[in-house]
């Protein structure tokens, strides 16, 4: 005997029914590790943010060989750069904020405004600096180091 043309049309509606649920669950779970592996996770970040004030300090202490150090790799051209602009500037202030972390191919991404406030050495006027930097940091063993950036 063959079943009712009843019986066969509630049995594919019922079997659809519960894979477009099961569909529904797998997507949300992908939708869902998609999401976390677009985050970065709280000791990352706080591992940024701790690099980033460590970078901070030797700016505006002038500490050349700290601010290398901060670097993977930094180069006696950037190290000259950097030393004219700091003999330059007279009480120096670096801040950073408006930081934002996130993940990218080997390491992280950051991007931070980054004002710097001194007193021009040769001219005695007060200077403002503004600039928006992104920063790639890529891990060098433990330590998160700036690998390259705008």
């Amino acid at each position: 005997t063959q079943p009712s043309p009843r019986a066969e049309r509630t049995r594919p509606k019922t079997e659809r029914h519960s894979a477009l649920d099961s569909a529904r669950r797998a997507f949300a779970r992908l939708a869902v590790a998609e999401a976390r592996a677009d985050e970065v996770t709280t000791s990352v970040e706080q591992q940024v943010r701790d690099l980033l004030e460590r970078y901070r300090l030797a700016l505006q202490s002038k500490n050349l060989d700290e601010v290398a150090s901060v670097y993977a790799a930094f180069s006696e051209r950037q190290k000259n750069a950097l030393r004219t602009y700091l003999a330059n500037a007279k009480d120096l202030v670096v801040e950073f904020s408006d930081i934002q972390v996130t993940p990218s191919d080997g390491g992280v991404t950051v991007s931070f405004v980054r004002r710097d406030h001194f007193t021009d050495a040769e001219s005695g006027r007060v200077v403002r600096l503004e600039v928006r930097l992104t920063k790639v940091l890529v891990r060098e063993q433990s330590t998160w180091k700036i690998g390259s950036g705008q």
